[in-house]
């Protein structure tokens, strides 16, 4: 990763570089550069967002990489279509929306908790973080405790969310503390 993208590559890329470790396929990095590539041409801005996209993409063994670069393509103009402007912050979500199989993927679902969380107080200037939250639990929610235990990329999935879910979490915490403070004074 380091030697295809040095400037992109440092330490966030760690965790989800162990779970690519972990699947010891041959021509990973390989993939890893065409999904990135393919990505680019098709309308992704290129960074270190990008990078983790194609590497969220690289754990799949089951897909055809043409096919999930169109699925993380229909996921993006998804997020067009329903009106959240797809930042580059939320390549990570549409990757892993990507990943799923495209019965189980429900944009309105998406949208409507989303917008239900935006009309919470305490979460209603946090709207980038509600995106990312609502990708998630629609994806916990679809996924299920069931499946989660049958494939290594459910596993993997499910472990790239707990680290997202404790970064917002962190951050929440830290708005709050912020707000808090400030109205203190």
């Amino acid at each position: 990763m380091k030697n295809e993208h040095p400037f992109l590559t440092g330490t966030s890329d760690y965790p989800l570089a162990v779970l690519l470790a972990l699947e010891e396929r041959p021509g990973m990095i390989e993939l890893m550069e065409t999904y990135y590539d393919q990505l680019s041409k098709s309308g992704f801005t290129k960074g270190n967002d990008l990078q983790f996209l194609s590497h969220i993409l690289t754990l799949s063994s089951k897909e055809n990489h043409q096919t999930l670069v169109q699925r993380a393509v229909d996921v993006l103009q998804a997020f067009k279509q329903k009106g959240i402007k797809p930042k580059t912050m939320y390549y990570p979500v549409i990757g892993m929306l990507a990943l799923l199989s495209p019965e189980l993927f429900e944009m309105k679902a998406i949208r409507e908790l989303y917008e239900e969380m935006n009309g919470v107080k305490h979460f209603k200037w946090q709207k980038d973080m509600n995106v990312i939250m609502a990708v998630s639990f629609h994806i916990n929610e679809k996924m299920g405790p069931s499946s989660l235990s049958e494939t290594s990329l459910y596993t993997a999935l499910e472990s790239i969310l707990q680290a997202q879910q404790a970064v917002m979490i962190a951050a929440m915490t830290a708005s709050f503390a912020a707000a808090s403070s400030s109205s203190n004074n």
